[in-house]
C-alpha cells in the first residue's frame, strides 16, 4: 500500500462519502423513531394482509408471521430499500474511479507512472474502501441510536445486538465494493461500471425478494449477497452470523482479488 497514493483517495472521495454517511445517519435516525410510530398505530390491521406480510418477510429475509412485533420493527430499517440504496451508491461510485473512471478522464497514464507498483496502488484503494465503509456504517449505527432515544424502550435495538446487525452490514458493503473494484478493473467507463455493477446489485436483491415467492429462485438464492444479510434473525436472538459474515468477506475478497490480477496486467488506454 502506499500512504501517498491513498492521501489522494482520501482528497478525491472525502466530501462525497460524508455526505453519504450523513445521509445514512439521517435515514436510519428517522427510520428508528418513524417506523416503530406507525407501527404501532397501523401495523397489526396492515399484517392481517397476506400479501403486506409477504411483502415484508421477503424485504427481511424470513417470515415474520401475523403479527408486527418490536424485533420485526426493530431490524426493519437495516433492510430498508432506501437504506440498502444510499449504502450501495456510495461503494459502487467509491469503487468505480478507479481504474475505469481515470481511464474515462484520460488520466490512468499518470496514477501508472507514479513511482508506485500497480498491486500496491491497488491495494491503496481497497483501504479506502475498508474505511470508507467503517464510516458508512458507523454513522448508520450513529444515526439508529439518536433515533432510537426518541421511542420507548421496548423499541430500542440493544447496543450488542446493534453490533452485531453493524457488522453484518459492514461485510455487505464490502461485497458490494470488491463487486465494483472486479467490474471497474475490467471496464474502460466509468459509467459502464456504474452500470453493470448496479444492474449485478440489483438483480441480487430482486432474486433475494422472489425466493420468498418462487422456490426456483429460492434455489438459487444463495447467489444474491442479500442472501447472507439477514438483521432480523439476529435481532430474534440468534447470535454471531458468523456463517453469513465469512460468506460475505469471501465474495468480497474473491473480487477484489481478481481485480487486481486484472488491474495488474492489463493495458490502458485513453484512445
Amino acid at each position: 500500500m502506499s500512504w501517498g497514493v491513498a492521501l489522494k483517495i482520501w482528497y478525491e472521495v472525502r466530501w462525497p462519502t460524508v455526505l453519504f454517511g450523513a445521509a445514512m445517519a439521517t435515514i436510519l435516525g428517522v427510520f428508528a423513531y418513524v417506523l416503530p410510530t406507525l407501527f404501532t398505530k397501523y401495523g397489526q390491521q396492515f399484517m392481517q394482509i397476506e400479501f403486506v406480510r409477504s411483502i415484508v418477510s421477503a424485504l427481511l429475509g424470513a417470515q415474520v408471521g401475523d403479527t408486527l412485533n418490536t424485533t420485526v420493527m426493530s431490524s426493519f430499517p437495516w433492510v430498508h430499500p432506501v437504506v440498502l440504496t444510499v449504502l450501495w451508491a456510495q461503494a459502487i461510485s467509491h469503487c468505480s474511479r478507479m481504474p475505469a473512471g481515470e481511464v474515462d478522464r484520460g488520466t490512468i497514464d499518470i496514477i501508472l507512472a507514479l513511482p508506485v507498483a500497480r498491486w500496491r496502488t491497488y491495494a491503496s484503494e481497497c483501504f479506502a474502501l475498508l474505511c470508507a465503509g467503517l464510516f458508512m456504517v458507523t454513522m448508520a449505527w450513529i444515526g439508529n441510536r439518536i433515533g432510537g432515544w426518541f421511542v420507548i424502550t421496548e423499541h430500542r435495538v440493544p447496543a450488542s445486538i446493534l453490533i452485531k446487525i453493524a457488522a453484518n452490514t459492514y461485510v455487505l458493503y464490502l461485497a458490494v465494493g470488491g463487486l465494483t473494484l472486479f467490474v471497474s478493473a475490467c471496464c474502460d467507463r466509468r459509467g459502464r461500471a456504474v452500470g453493470i455493477a448496479s444492474g449485478v446489485v440489483l438483480a441480487s436483491f430482486f432474486l433475494s425478494f422472489l425466493a420468498q415467492f418462487w422456490e426456483p429462485a429460492k434455489a438459487v438464492s444463495f447467489l444474491s449477497v442479500m442472501h447472507y444479510y439477514k438483521p432480523l434473525l439476529i435481532v430474534r436472538g440468534a447470535g454471531w452470523p458468523v456463517g453469513d459474515l465469512l460468506s460475505l468477506v469471501a465474495i468480497g475478497a474473491m473480487f477484489s482479488l481478481a481485480g487486481s490480477v486484472i488491474f495488474s496486467r492489463r493495458d490502458f488506454s485513453t484512445g
